[in-house]
Formats: structure tokens, sequence, C-alpha cells
């Protein structure tokens, strides 16, 4: 056993009759709202320092929900960043403005795109969008990014980027896209994945969220447990909280998806709520007692928008 010396840290060691408990404070903790009720009661809201990983089949909403949450906690002055490992720049940033405007047809003009009509932001529209995010909003493209040949490059650059930016809030969609095609051994590269993301939240004192997948014991549509996500046991046992999000595939149902936390390590409080999909912005919105909670965010009223508006359900 090695000697102590004046060189060894204590710093994890604590004796309680020397150094007695006293009351938790928010310290250093940023908490990054999420503009969903359920998330924001369940787990507290995305507390720095930890990772969150949404799950769920393709197709069932998991990029719908972390875009939507990136997009409220920009509205709350929160900088956020978004690491895509799948869409076109241009699309995406399309997805996200409309997101925030489309549910008013004075924001945008229809274009046609070969067979497709698609919206657009009018100009005007556009510079008060920019004025909105500012520099709180910033898109890191994984697939353009040929230079970054490894994990450990992809995750240098990211620290670097989200001690630059001083970043509060990283959105990795996904996993699968995120780790590099040609490594031979996947299940190690999803732990030294995971480990990285863990430091990433650690160190620079960010809050993450992870976009992943369910393994293929979980069919489209239906229901299943945090340790059905797909890839090392280290993905899941190193996450704090994780989300499932399921499609509802019965049209007699007033529900369009479901959205559940299955693991929440700091408060072990579980919960589930249903999902309404608004087709004017592409978003999902909570039900709760026949009610759809839709979030609105005004680009011109920065951050003093009403927290939560209400509608009711049309079912």
């Amino acid at each position: 056993m090695r000697e102590l010396n004046s060189n060894t840290s204590l710093q994890a060691l604590r004796n309680l009759q020397a150094n007695r408990y006293k009351r938790i404070t928010k310290g250093n903790v940023k908490f990054i709202p999420s503009g969903y009720p359920l998330l924001e009661e369940t787990i507290n809201d995305f507390e720095s320092g930890t990772i969150t990983i949404i799950a769920g089949c393709p197709g069932d909403g998991k990029s719908t929900i972390v875009h939507g949450t990136a997009l409220w906690a920009v509205d709350r002055g929160k900088r956020v960043m978004i690491v895509d490992g799948e869409h076109t720049q241009g699309r995406l940033i399309n997805d996200l403005y409309m997101k925030v405007i489309g549910y008013n047809k004075n924001n945008y003009d229809l274009v046609r795109f070969n067979n497709k009509w698609i919206k657009e932001p009018k100009q005007h529209i556009l510079d008060q969008l920019v004025d909105w995010h500012k520099d709180n909003l910033l898109l890191y493209s994984r697939n353009l990014a040929k230079e970054i040949d490894s994990l450990d490059a992809l995750f240098t650059l990211l620290e670097l980027y989200v001690k630059q930016y001083k970043i509060d809030y990283v959105v990795l969609d996904n996993m699968v896209s995120l780790i590099f095609a040609d490594t031979e051994d996947t299940n190690k590269a999803q732990s030294l994945f995971i480990k990285r993301v863990k430091k990433l939240a650690d160190v620079h004192n960010v809050a993450i969220v992870l976009v992943a997948h369910p393994n293929k014991t979980v069919q489209r549509g239906e229901e299943f447990e945090y340790y059905q996500i797909a890839g090392n046991s280290d993905v899941v046992n190193l996450s704090d909280n994780i989300i499932a999000v399921w499609r509802e595939f019965d049209p007699h149902k007033d529900a369009d998806g479901y959205m559940a936390v299955k693991k929440n390590r700091n408060y072990g409080t579980l919960k589930q709520t249903a999902l309404k999909y608004m087709e004017e912005t592409k978003t999902l919105a909570e039900i709760e007692g026949g009610t759809v909670h839709v979030k609105t965010i005004d680009i011109f009223m920065k951050g003093e928008q009403q927290w939560e508006k209400t509608e009711t359900s049309p079912f």
C-alpha cells in the first residue's frame, strides 16, 4: 500500500466529525430547461455534469425531442451545441428554424423543391432568427469534418469548442453515427465513446444529451426498458438519466407517442407522458388531462414569453 505524503490529495476523503454536513446548494451546477414539464419536474431539468440518453427506434421522435429542448434552452439564454452525425446542415437549420416559427404562416414562404413544397423563412424573419439566437446556437456536422478520423480527435475538438464558446448544453445526435464506421471493435468503441462523453460533462460542467437506439429485442412502436438500450453496458451504467420514446400506431388512441423516464440517478422518480405531434412545427408536445401543452417561442420577445401555453386537445 502506497504511503501518504504531503503531495497526496485528500480532497476525496472527508471526516464527517471535523467537516460536518451542510445543506445542499446550487454551487456551480447549471440547470438547462427542456420545455417539457415531465423532464423538468422528474429529473430537475438537465443538470450540468450529467448525461441523459434519449432512446427510441428510427422515426420515433428522438431528434424531434432533443432539437426542441435545444431551442428552448437557447431561448432561455443558454449556449447550445448540436453535434450531428446524419443531416446536411441546410436541412437541419431549416428544421430547427421551422420548429420556432412554423406555426405562423406570416413567417415563411412555401418554396417548391422538386416534387415537394418546403417552408423557407422570410428574409426579415431570418434576420430576426439570427438576432434571437446570436452565438447561443452552434452546429457541428460530423459528416463534414473529413479530417477527424478518430474518437480522440473528435472529442479533443469538441472539448475545444465547449471551452471556447462556453457551452452549457450539448446534444449528441446520435451515438451510432458519431462512432467511426471503420472501427473494428464496435463494443469497445462504444465504451470509449461514453467514457469520453462522461469526461466532457464532468470536466467542463456541461449537460449532455445523447441520442441512442434500443437493441433488436425492441419492435418499433413498443415500450422498452433502459437495459434494452443498444451497445456496451457502460453506455447505460454511466448515464444519469434514460428516457425512452416510442410511437403510437393505433389510430383510435389520442396520443401519437409516449415519453418515459426509465432511469433517474439523482432523484429516483420515474414518470411517463403521452405526446401529440404538431404538424405545423414538426414538434412533439405533451398531453396531460386531455390538454395538449404547446410551448411557443416568440423570437421578438426573447425569454419573455409565457413558460407554457396550452390548447384544448382536438380529440
